[in-house]
């Protein structure tokens, strides 16, 4: 991203420098933006993101400013792809904690029924016997459950246990002993789970935090960056974006094959693309679904909700619940995805264009969909 985007202060170094067209593209109907075209590079006026238009001629890099210039955006990429991934990994690593933890609720919450059950059948059984040991009209049998081996042949005593044993309650209380033996070997493995689950958890989020550390100094490298390095980068981003425009119109980018017959786009489409074209300039925040902040899925998965589709939570779960469609039949509202384990998602709006949230330090904002990291294309069904 050109080093004078003002509205993407954070990992733009992946997004195109023509990333930000006119705001008026979402204002247009639904048909309009067909895919397959190229992405334009006319500017018009945007109401809510700018561009500025440098009004000096830049200064031209020296071989060794590009070769920093291209360490530098390796760098940055590198760390988009980490952070992403890391993310991923402390999103998911915090619903298993959650679910970790429900379960270990939940099975404390069956032994401690079984153990009050057994409780109480117990105490039934000691009345039973009381009442039995001190009476006559009895069978013979065996006590050996309640009263002790020395006792067993003690024609009180066998009368005492026959008389539970006539009530069911000695089976019952086999039964009962059994499940709670089977729940104190849940209880235990959930407890287990749920510490496994939180240490997972702590430790993703120790990762990204080391992570946005990182990312931290790399933004202050970019942004004390001499004008000549800051013009590489800006060339060397719009050539590696303008090679992934170039092989999808030929059609030679390896992308996951779309179905030859793709299923129409949904008459809600609108919708969507309306109710994400209104959070631009939102602020991008991490696991935030709206209705103040956004990020990539969090905002996908509620432009579709408000077109009354409901959408899974992170990426790459949308990248499963979506019919793979190919470059050629890409229409408005279709969703575009990137990265190779499906990090990053985006509303296409047309005319090689999508509105997402990028990043942390950006905002809901229109940007190109001609990244290196493109991982296909997928439609939005009815369920």
């Amino acid at each position: 991203m050109p080093p004078t985007r003002t509205t993407t202060p954070g990992r733009w170094a992946r997004r195109p420098c023509a990333a930000l067209l006119a705001a008026g593209l979402l204002a247009a109907p639904v048909a309009a933006g067909a895919a397959g075209r190229a992405p334009t590079t006319t500017t018009t006026t945007a109401t809510m993101t700018t561009i500025p238009v440098p009004t000096t001629v830049p200064v031209e890099p020296t071989p060794a400013q590009t070769a920093a210039a291209t360490a530098l955006l390796a760098k940055v990429r590198q760390m988009t792809t980490t952070l992403d991934g890391l993310d991923a990994r402390y999103l998911s690593a915090t619903q298993a904690t959650a679910r970790a933890r429900a379960a270990a609720r939940t099975a404390r919450q069956e032994l401690t029924a079984t153990r009050d059950a057994c409780r109480s059948l117990r105490h039934q059984a000691q009345h039973l016997v009381i009442r039995a040991y001190v009476g006559s009209d009895v069978n013979a049998g065996a006590m050996a459950q309640f009263m002790s081996p020395a006792a067993a042949n003690a024609a009180q005593v066998t009368r005492a246990y026959d008389a539970v044993v006539g009530e069911g309650l000695a089976t019952k209380l086999a039964q009962l002993g059994w499940l709670k033996r089977v729940r104190q070997g849940v209880s235990a493995q959930a407890a287990a789970s749920e510490a496994a689950a939180a240490s997972a958890g702590r430790s993703a989020a120790a990762d990204l935090r080391a992570a946005r550390a990182g990312e931290s100094q790399l933004l202050v490298a970019l942004a004390t960056a001499d004008a000549p390095t800051k013009v590489a980068l800006a060339r060397l981003e719009l050539a590696g974006d303008s090679g992934v425009a170039k092989m999808l119109l030929a059609g030679n980018l390896s992308l996951p094959a779309g179905v030859s017959d793709p299923p129409p786009v949904l008459g809600s489409a609108g919708a969507a693309l309306a109710f994400a074209a209104a959070q631009i300039s939102k602020p991008y925040r991490w696991g935030a679904a709206g209705p103040d902040a956004y990020d990539c899925s969090g905002l996908v998965q509620q432009a579709w909700a408000a077109a009354g589709i409901a959408l899974p939570r992170v990426a790459k779960d949308q990248f499963a619940a979506t019919t793979r469609i190919s470059f050629a039949d890409l229409q408005p509202g279709d969703l575009v995805f990137f990265e190779k384990g499906i990090g990053h998602v985006g509303i296409f709006v047309g005319d090689g264009v999508m509105v997402d949230a990028p990043h942390t330090g950006a905002l809901v904002q229109l940007d190109s969909i001609f990244w290196k990291d493109l991982a296909g294309f997928g439609r939005v069904t009815a369920p």
